[in-house]
């Protein structure tokens, strides 16, 4: 019996070890971040506060007064990001790229103001 009980526990943790990811050590960051600057297309102003909304692989963030944001916890891999801004056209980059421990640089990100009617 305790020769059957110790094949039955050998296969478990066998088991349990294939199912761990060993492509990064124990402690290693598998998370990065993107970060950038909202503009207004015509002034060139800031776009900030919590009017925005920038996301980004499942995690978000509003920008600074400056227009300023840093999105962090994205899981490493390819995603897309998205802003909406009050009085703004909603834009999108697609294809960033994430990687293990970094911040990817998004530059200045021009928003188009949206028309509104005069009335």
């Amino acid at each position: 019996m305790k020769k059957i009980a110790g094949i039955v526990g050998l296969a478990l943790l066998l088991g349990l070890a294939g199912c761990s990811n060993f492509n990064y050590p124990v402690g290693v960051q598998q998370f990065g971040g993107v970060t950038g600057t909202l503009v207004d297309g015509v002034t060139k102003a800031p776009v900030g506060g919590a009017g925005a909304n920038i996301q980004c692989g499942g995690q978000a963030t509003h920008p600074d007064q400056n227009g300023g944001f840093t999105v962090n916890g994205i899981a490493i891999g390819v995603v897309s990001c998205s802003i909406n801004a009050v009085g703004y056209q909603y834009y999108s980059v697609d294809n960033v790229t994430i990687t293990q421990g970094n911040t990817t640089q998004l530059g200045v990100i021009t928003l188009t103001p949206t028309l509104h009617p005069s009335g």
